[in-house]
């Protein structure tokens, strides 16, 4: 399951404290700046507006307008100009804001107020502590290796330096000590986006491990106890003309040793391949120090997942007969279908038939959806008073007498 990150929330946390004392220091600036903000628009002129270029296409029998298509080529002069225009009217309209200066001083102050701050802290046997830090001065959160809760910081990654070769800002989206302390993996974005490289780094020498592995988004980081193999979640590498759609499809957890090349990683898991997960969702994987193997597959938005078992002696022996451990009653689909059509977004016709009393009824496509054991296919448990898109000879029969779904499409 994709878990937010211990340094996101221990931010937000921070943000809820020191909110309160800096409204309430900043008084009367805070509450005039609505009122002179808009004064400011008013003097700096009209806002610049783009010219409209309408570009129609036809989807599935319905004209849809793109009246600015052409901004998508960010690199055309006129693009280029409008988006010039919009910067120089919203700095000329922040100049014009009274007390604004003294506003930013106050906030500026404020957040410096810290000489850094620590996030995402690691403790392993043997008194290690890895952290992240960032001071008042700095742009980007570095890592760092502590022996013992009062000894020195030794710096093991810093982020900025990658700045300085490419001129594009770097961050740490993600990392993980192996158990024990001697590599560290951790996965580093450019430019704001989440497209991470993993890289592995020696604690000892600070020097990184073997290649940089691309297309290890969205972290799923996970150390074998032995240390001997790395797990993590990498996305599929787009084959030539594929649409950019397909990105966030099929994507696999992967397995490979410390320092091994590109080519030595093996696959263990596939979205739309393996333990029916829906290509449209993220395998992840994790190995727990008393040696079993838990497997999850979530599509990052929804709250609900599934979960499989088995031991790490099975999986690198290529046997893992992952038993189930944990499933969804049901999910709904974003685009449900009928009998006699295909589903909208994986375009799959119903793999068995469905109970005729049921012809009119809505039901979920297969691709993103677990069929319950013992309930309405749109999605109604027994017992439930939710009617959803129930046919309407059965809305008012009791929910023991509903027709059941055969057994044989109680799992995808």
């Amino acid at each position: 399951m994709i878990k937010p990150r211990r340094d996101v929330l221990a931010q937000a946390q921070a943000l809820a404290l020191t909110t309160t004392p800096v409204l309430s220091a900043l008084g009367p600036l805070a509450l005039l700046a609505t009122p002179l903000a808009r004064a400011a628009t008013s003097e700096a002129g009209k806002l610049p507006t783009a010219a409209v270029r309408n570009v129609p296409e036809t989807f599935f029998g319905t004209s849809v307008d793109d009246p600015y298509r052409d901004f998508e080529d960010t690199k055309a002069p006129a693009v280029a100009a409008w988006m010039k225009a919009q910067s120089d009217f919203a700095h000329a309209t922040l100049k014009r804001i009274a007390g604004r200066d003294a506003l930013r001083a106050k906030l500026e102050q404020y957040d410096s107020a810290a000489a850094a701050r620590m996030v995402a802290v690691q403790r392993l046997p043997g008194d290690l502590y890895f952290f992240e830090r960032r001071g008042a001065k700095e742009d980007q959160f570095k890592l760092y290796l502590r022996r013992g809760i009062s000894g020195s910081d030794k710096l093991l990654f810093d982020p900025e330096t990658l700045k300085k070769k490419t001129g594009k800002p770097h961050a740490i989206n993600c990392y993980s000590a192996s158990p024990d302390g001697k590599l560290v993996a951790l996965g580093v974005s450019a430019a704001g986006s989440e497209d991470a490289s993993l890289r592995i780094i020696d604690t000892a020498t600070g020097r990184q491990r073997g290649p940089e592995i691309t297309r290890a988004q969205f972290g799923g980081v996970s150390w074998a106890p032995d240390g001997r193999e790395l797990y993590f979640h990498r996305m599929q590498a787009l084959a030539k003309g594929a649409p950019p759609t397909d990105k966030y499809q099929r994507s696999s957890t992967v397995a490979m040793k410390p320092g091994a090349s590109e080519g030595s990683i093996r696959t263990v898991l596939t979205a739309g391949v393996d333990l029916g997960i829906p290509a449209t969702e993220f395998p992840l994987l994790e190995v727990l120090p008393g040696g079993r193997v838990l497997a999850s597959a979530t599509d990052g938005v929804w709250p609900d997942f599934a979960a499989w078992h088995t031991t790490l002696t099975a999986l690198r022996a290529g046997k893992p007969a992952w038993q189930k451990l944990v499933g969804p009653a049901w999910r709904p689909c974003a685009a449900p279908y009928r009998r006699h059509a295909p589903c909208r977004c994986c375009r799959r016709w119903p793999q068995t038939p469905r109970p005729k009393s049921w012809s009119r009824a809505r039901t979920a496509c297969r691709c993103t959806s677990w069929w319950p054991p013992h309930g309405a296919p749109d999605g109604t448990q027994p017992g439930s008073r939710r009617t959803l898109a129930r046919p309407r000879r059965y809305r008012r029969t009791p929910a023991a007498q509903w027709p059941h779904v055969p057994a044989a499409r109680a799992a995808p």
